[in-house]
């Protein structure tokens, strides 16, 4: 899985959103318009998977799917998700700490 990307996000300037339940998520996008951030999750979640804005001090509001507490799972979300039409080639995973 070398072509996967796990950020961190202090390498996006830290979150803006005060606290997440999971240390990780698969993120299928990010806006600086918060209403298109939205109007994903709400697609996304139509289709089974609840969606959540995470929020960054630079502005942008990412969708975040597939809450995990280990690496092993979010990378097997990340595979079964990346199956779905809604799901961009670039969807990467958030590791909060």
């Amino acid at each position: 899985r070398k072509n996967e990307t796990v950020m961190n996000p202090a390498k996006l300037g830290g979150l803006y959103t005060t606290a997440l339940d999971a240390k990780y998520y698969v993120i299928i996008g990010s806006f600086m318009e918060k209403a298109n951030a939205r109007r994903l999750a709400d697609e996304v979640s139509a289709k089974g998977y609840p969606a959540i804005l995470i929020g960054f001090k630079n502005g942008y509001n990412a969708v975040g799917i597939c809450p995990s507490g280990t690496l092993v799972d979010v990378y097997d979300a990340l595979g079964k998700v990346k199956n779905e039409k809604f799901c961009p080639q670039g969807a990467w995973i958030l590791e909060n700490d």
